[in-house]
């Protein structure tokens, strides 16, 4: 019975009463080590006058498992097959290339180097840049030297995580390809396979989220969010996220200085926002009102630091930190569920994110396109970007003063919101 995967990781890592050797085909086969040590060998006969016969019969280890897949394995038997065809020693050769190896970096080590060198300074949410690379690409191939990497074997790692998460793998396949275009311009490796590795050459989409909630979507999740046993903190976040319609690093990473009561603006810096990115970065600005001022007012209240809005729980170090980056994740979550257990209403899966384009689509009742963008923090672009200087403050205050108010409505209950409540019960 040829090696399967299964197999191979029922043995690895254990211990085992003697030394096993599992045959394969052409040739090859795995030992097993007492402790669970496997490695993939070949057998094969060199010219070697020194022997009576005239050669040798030589075992020799391909690499181990898991560090080397079994499909990998057996696609390297047929390279040694023909280095040995061609008189070539393979335990020589790989000595050659090890010393040839010393100067060529790892796969991890071409990211990292990347990643502190550029990624870090470009990419606003970088830390999640390294963390893809950590839990997808170094497992498989971070201890491989890059220039040694295929084609293939790229792409099939690509396509082995595209088939468990697609839009995970199309991030991935893009921040390779800058990495790999980084590396390549400052000679760091020699060839970049992954030059022409798009989302769309692995047959990978970023699927666009469309989810709006509706007015009875908003009025049982803000109801859900209310009862719960959710932490205020959390209730504020939720609540000022779908009020100002930003996004949710900006309200994450908020300070005490980045809001003034006196001129009832809230100013997002240039290292915060997406604008930034531009040749000229430039602030977001947006007016406060009076009505959600206490809100605001209630987050620093119960913050544990003097200088940020929202704070890490159990965090009572003298330099509380913000919090993390992707706490707001699972508060969704926790409202829907609570939704269908306290109230049988099924709200569809939302994200925080998705508040942003909801506060978005409702603007447009009441305001117009330049302002509704001022208010999302976004670019014009284009001419009007050129010559539209106007800061539409006027305009974005009377906008949300009647987002307040039409988010007050929604609360008390609008007739069809009222009409399901009692379908439910």
């Amino acid at each position: 019975m040829p090696l399967t995967d299964a197999w191979l990781k029922s043995v690895t890592n254990k211990n085992h009463p003697k030394r096993i050797i599992k045959s394969d085909r052409d040739s090859m086969s795995a030992r097993v080590s007492k402790n669970g040590v496997v490695t993939f060998q070949l057998r094969f006969r060199i010219a070697n006058p020194a022997r009576a016969r005239g050669y040798e019969e030589v075992w020799y280890d391909i690499g181990n498992y898991p560090e080397l897949t079994l499909k990998q394995a057996r696609g390297m038997v047929s390279e040694v097959k023909a280095w040995v065809k061609k008189g070539i020693d393979p335990r020589k050769k790989r000595l050659g290339d090890k010393l040839s190896n010393q100067n060529q970096l790892t796969v991890s080590e071409v990211c990292i180097l990347w990643y502190e060198k550029s990624a870090k300074q470009t990419k606003k949410r970088h830390t999640q840049v390294i963390r893809r690379f950590e839990n997808w690409i170094f497992p498989k191939l971070g201890k491989l030297y890059w220039d040694d990497i295929n084609l293939n074997t790229w792409l099939d790692l690509l396509e082995g995580i595209k088939n468990k998460r697609e839009a995970t793998s199309a991030t991935i396949a893009t921040e390779l390809r800058q990495c790999a275009t980084w590396c390549e311009r400052r000679e760091l490796i020699k060839t970049n396979v992954l030059v022409n590795v798009t989302p769309a050459f692995i047959g990978a989409k970023k699927v666009k989220r469309d989810r709006t909630l509706s007015k009875t979507d908003i009025y049982y999740a803000l109801l859900a969010s209310e009862e719960s046993n959710m932490a205020t903190k959390n209730k504020l976040f939720f609540y000022l996220c779908l009020f100002f319609g930003c996004r949710a690093s900006e309200l994450r990473l908020a300070e005490r200085n980045h809001f003034d009561f006196d001129s009832m603006t809230w100013t997002v810096p240039p290292e915060l926002n997406k604008i930034s990115r531009s040749t000229n970065p430039q602030p977001i600005i947006r007016p406060l009102i009076k009505e959600i001022v206490p809100y605001i007012q209630a987050a620093f209240n119960i913050s544990d630091s003097k200088r940020w809005m929202f704070t890490k729980d159990r965090n009572k170090g003298p330099n509380p930190e913000p919090c993390a980056e992707n706490f707001q994740i699972s508060l969704p979550y926790g409202i829907v569920q609570y939704c269908l257990r306290r109230y049988k209403y099924t709200l569809e899966h939302f994200t925080i994110h998705d508040l942003r384009r909801t506060a978005r689509s409702n603007w447009s009742e009441f305001v117009q396109l330049p302002a509704a963008e001022k208010m999302l923090g976004h670019k014009f672009g284009g001419v009007m970007e050129v010559y539209d200087r106007y800061n539409y403050m006027n305009e974005m205050r009377e906008a949300y003063t009647k987002w307040f108010y039409k988010l007050e409505e929604i609360k008390l209950g609008a007739d069809n919101v009222t009409f399901l409540v009692q379908q439910n019960g």
